[in-house]
């Protein structure tokens, strides 16, 4: 089997040829499906349906064990590891303010709508305010979120929500989670740019036609009731009120006027939204449509992917070896420490090594009954950026690069003993990746620090 192809043991090529590289899984290139990943020895499983955003930039749907390959634009991204989360809104197909929860102030859904980011004719629906200026809030909810605060966690402070949105006649949209406090973002739709945000990590991720997924994520504070709502504005001004809740408000959406006296037309401020998901998570994660308007909502399984068993021992080398892993994620790091590979004893955390990302560094961790070191490979890696880090194992010989980096070094003399591998998770508990695997290399052998540098560039 040719260098470059997923799967068995290769001849090295003439640059490579004393480094002895065994596996080299291009995820982003290949694509494999579930049965090809598992003839290479690549478990993959996920007990549901994904969506995700396909090469022609349209949101679509992947079959049930089936691994997601995702795109940015015309960019393929590679293998998608993702948490188990539910989406807890009851009607997103957004057509309805009755019997589904959606609850409505001087704002309506018209039934005049546009092809969505799915690229379903009509599944961008057009969301507008009132045309009588005595109507105030102009804004939308969903009444099952509605929460008083009466119990333990009511609020749902630490969850996220999203919707997609796309500009029509206005270009300003506020999302509001809160009728006590200022809790929320605004954006301007031209641009996906943010107006003001509070008690919340706000962001837009633009997905192409004009349409943004605006996001607002890891909610605090959260005052008397807890709500999911949306507003559409004319202005930044109008869109966000700083000094008092956001886009959650007592406030007046200016409509446009036309013609003269007495013959006035007015016409409404009006956005097109579609997709609003409301999650227990501190970040947000892949659309799961409720078309059902289910009221405990629609759950996405996790994404596991491993390699185990013989799979595993026919080409790790328990003494010495080096990775080469390359990727992208969508949270940050943290102190939950992320992970993008891991190679564990089945069934607990005292013998791992892997990469994973603290609040400030980009890590190459060792845990054994014997020792345990955190080679910091470099400052942690911006949300979405795509990089590159490789680490090498050997007792009283550890190193690790991250783009290109000059190697960091670590003495440590213990070499955990492993017997499988983990694509995106680890042993260690809520570490799930949350992001992208786009290629993984693995030679069995302590490879050089000027080798380490060069396949990390």
């Amino acid at each position: 089997m040719a260098l470059g192809s997923q799967g068995g043991l290769s001849t090295p090529n003439a640059s490579e040829a004393s480094q002895f590289v065994v596996k080299d899984f291009n995820f982003a290139v290949d694509k494999k499906s579930d049965s090809q990943l598992a003839a290479d020895g690549v478990t993959f499983t996920r007990a549901s349906v994904a969506r995700y955003n396909d090469s022609s930039g349209n949101l679509v749907e992947r079959a049930t064990g089936e691994p997601v390959y995702e795109y940015s634009g015309a960019t393929s991204l590679g293998l998608r590891i993702e948490k188990g989360t539910t989406n807890t809104i009851r009607n997103t197909d957004c057509d309805t303010v009755s019997g589904s929860g959606w609850a409505v102030s001087g704002s309506s859904f018209t039934g005049t709508n546009i092809t969505g980011p799915d690229n379903v004719s009509n599944s961008g629906k057009r969301f507008q305010g009132n045309t009588t200026s005595g109507v105030s809030y102009n804004v939308i909810w969903d009444a099952g979120i509605l929460t008083d605060g009466g119990g333990a966690g009511a609020h749902r402070n630490g969850w996220s929500g999203s919707i997609y949105a796309k500009a029509g006649n206005a270009d300003f949209i506020g999302m509001s989670f809160s009728a006590g406090a200022k809790v929320g973002a605004a954006w301007d739709l031209s641009d996906g740019s943010l107006v003001n945000s509070s008690n919340c990590t706000a962001s837009s991720e633009d997905v192409g036609g004009g349409w943004w997924r605006l996001k607002c994520e890891n909610l605090a504070n959260i005052a008397s009731t807890g709500v999911f709502a949306w507003t559409p504005s004319k202005t930044s001004a109008l869109v966000w009120d700083d000094s008092g809740f956001g886009s959650w408000d007592n406030r007046q959406d200016y409509f446009e006027r036309t013609g003269s006296f007495p013959f006035y037309t007015y016409v409404p401020n009006y956005v097109y939204v579609f997709g609003p998901q409301f999650e227990n998570s501190p970040y947000c994660t892949s659309y799961i449509p409720n078309a059902s308007d289910a009221e405990a909502g629609v759950a996405r399984a996790a994404d596991v992917c491993s390699i185990t068993g013989s799979d595993f021992s026919s080409f790790y080398n328990q003494t010495q070896g080096t990775f080469a892993v390359e990727g992208s994620r969508a949270i940050a790091g943290s102190s939950a420490l992320p992970t993008m590979l891991e190679v564990n004893l089945d069934g607990g955390t005292t013998d791992t090594m892997g990469f994973n990302a603290s609040a400030t560094k980009e890590q190459f961790d060792v845990y054994d009954g014997s020792g345990a070191a955190s080679v910091l490979a470099g400052n942690d890696i911006a949300v979405n950026t795509a990089f590159k880090v490789s680490g090498a194992y050997k007792s009283g010989n550890y190193g690790t690069s991250l783009n290109g980096a000059a190697a960091v070094t670590n003495t440590l003399a213990a070499v955990p003993t492993v017997d499988q591998l983990h694509f995106g998770s680890s042993e260690h508990s809520s570490r799930e990746l949350n992001g992208f695997i786009s290629r993984v290399r693995y030679w069995r052998r302590r490879v050089s620090d000027a080798f380490l540098k060069k396949i990390s560039t």
